[in-house]
């Protein structure tokens, strides 16, 4: 976990893919003519609002 603003807010880090984010998904892009495959990240930033106990992401 990333913890930022003052402990109010996190994003889970990955424990597989040093330096990238837990999320990550398959992308197909087209280069040169041909198909390729790549994987990408994307940090998912979550908060607790005042009065809830609950994570809720950041939009």
């Amino acid at each position: 976990m990333i913890f930022g603003g003052k402990g109010r807010i996190v994003a889970l880090k990955s424990i597989e893919r040093t330096g990238r984010a837990a999320f990550s998904f398959g992308v197909n892009k087209i280069r040169d003519g041909k198909l390729k495959k790549t994987r990408s990240s994307r940090y998912i930033y979550l908060h607790k609002p005042k009065g809830s106990d609950k994570l809720e992401i950041i939009r």
